[in-house]
């Protein structure tokens, strides 16, 4: 990915620390194996998702779908929006969309 978008590559390690907040952090499980990962941050506009994460071998199998799902009635039941940024070129824009 870093490539496709030609990013710097040392830059981006360099704010990896300031980024990750273990706080923010949800491991995704499935019949009790780690499958991903997804990073949330509360901001003043409400939820803000910084990362999500499934591993290869289990993508297309709707658990992103599931976790997404999960969020956005989250942040609905309290009267939150759920905001994101997401690259042109990740396979998961189909997803978000």
């Amino acid at each position: 990915m870093i490539q496709d978008l030609q990013l710097d590559r040392g830059a981006q390690e360099s704010t990896f620390d300031e980024q990750w907040d273990l706080t923010e952090i949800q491991i995704i499980t499935l019949d009790g194996f780690v499958v991903g990962w997804m990073q949330t941050k509360m901001r003043e506009d409400g939820v803000f998702l910084a990362q999500l994460f499934v591993d290869t071998h289990y993508q297309g199998q709707g658990i992103g779908t599931e976790v997404l799902n999960r969020l956005l009635q989250d942040s609905q039941s309290v009267g939150l929006p759920v905001h994101l940024s997401v690259v042109k070129t990740n396979r998961a824009l189909q997803l978000y969309e």
